[in-house]
């Protein structure tokens, strides 16, 4: 039995030739030119629970031998230059090969049994394949990540958790923790060297921002590496969203049949973008109905009656909630006119949520002369004086 060996830095790692029955069993061969090479019609030979791994041409290379067993091994990153890390010229069918974890092969698993639901073909002159592969590492499990696995809101110090792995050898395992904010296609090393299972994060190191995912990675002195991520994305919320302040210079313009309105941006938006304004009116002082929402910082109001007096106020929006009200102001508009004596004020360009109209007037009805009447009197007057003199000179 050959087993409990690192092997590495040599042209051949391990090479049987006509050697029979021998058993290989938890040896590391890494970093070679060939990890194992079975050749001289050696048979009967068992490999299982070894990791191969950083060998430039194949891990293993298989030349005329029959009946050998190759099980339960992890191939990793072999054969650089090739389509697959085994090579086999040798009778087909007569080795068994299964079990193995390839990972140049991890997908698909759709039914989550732990098998890569296709075959993993080998290199060579017969047509031989791993018709079971592991969808991971054999010797070392998959951490599994506990929280955050996608949905939350976090802030502040927030700890990550997942359950450890198993190392079939009682390998020390270090587990790496990535972040990423593009779905997974970058990621930032977050923390490495961690020996236990959770981590306090401080997330007010990072960024505020909707779209993060967690990788946490396990690895083994043998180079083995496992992983598991988040199942969705989660947020970080570390800024503090209030409501905004109340819009301020609340004005009116009275016209005839209508009321403009006006008003500036509040002071403070409370940490997030204004939504809308929410404008309410009455006709008597702290009771209001809303009767208008707009993006816009004006108003014109149509829908009211000439000589009655109308108090408003106006509230803005975030995504916190509506602020406290702008001071209450009132406007009164001005009774219809028949008559042609006109003054006008120009209204500002509305938007589609706004329904104003851009050339109303205010009109003043002109007194008509009291001139007639005052010449009617004075002619009277003087008429009668005139017939009382000639009277009296009679």
């Amino acid at each position: 039995m050959i087993k409990f060996n690192t092997i590495s830095l040599n042209f051949e790692g391990l090479r049987l030739t006509q050697s029979n029955s021998n058993t290989l069993f938890n040896n590391i061969i890494s970093s070679n030119i060939y990890g194992i090479q079975l050749a001289g019609d050696s048979a009967f030979n068992n490999i299982y629970s070894n990791i191969l791994f950083n060998n430039s041409e194949y891990a293993i290379l298989i030349s005329s031998t029959p009946f050998n067993q190759i099980r339960w091994n992890d191939f990793i990153n072999n054969s650089h230059s090739g389509t697959s890390q085994v090579f086999e010229a040798s009778i087909e069918g007569k080795n068994i090969i299964e079990y193995n974890y390839w990972n140049d092969w991890t997908s698909p698993d759709d039914d989550n049994d732990g098998f890569i639901d296709l075959p993993y073909f080998l290199a060579g002159t017969v047509n031989s394949y791993d018709d079971s592969p592991l969808s991971s590492p054999f010797h070392l499990s998959s951490p599994t990540l506990i929280t955050p696995i996608g949905g939350e809101t976090i802030k502040g110090i927030f700890t990550i958790i997942w359950l450890p792995t198993y190392d079939r050898w009682g390998h020390t395992v270090t587990y790496t923790l990535y972040y990423s904010i593009d779905d997974g296609t970058t990621w930032n090393l977050l923390i490495t060297g961690l020996n236990s299972s959770s981590y306090n994060w401080d997330t007010r190191t990072v960024p505020d921002n909707t779209n993060y995912i967690l990788k946490v990675v396990a690895a083994c002195p043998a180079g083995v590496l496992t992983e598991d991520k988040s199942d969705s994305s989660f947020a970080i919320q570390n800024s503090i969203i209030l409501p905004p302040d109340a819009p301020q210079g609340l004005t009116t313009t009275e016209g005839e049949l209508f009321i403009f309105l006006d008003w500036n941006a509040p002071s403070n938006d409370g940490g997030s973008p204004i939504i809308s304004y929410w404008l309410y009116r009455g006709t008597s002082t702290g009771e209001y109905s809303l009767i208008f929402i707009t993006s816009n910082n004006f108003y014109n109001d149509t829908f009211v009656s000439g000589g009655i007096t109308y108090y408003y106020i106006v509230t803005a929006i975030n995504v916190a909630g509506e602020s406290i009200s702008s001071s209450e102001v009132t406007g009164t508009p001005l009774l219809h006119s028949s008559s042609t004596s006109t003054s006008s004020i120009t209204l500002p360009t509305t938007t589609s949520d706004e329904s104003i109209s851009t050339s109303n007037s205010i009109t003043s009805q002109a007194k008509p002369s009291s001139f007639p009447q005052i010449f009617v009197v004075v002619f009277f007057l003087c008429s009668l004086t005139i017939y009382k003199r000639k009277r009296k000179q009679n």
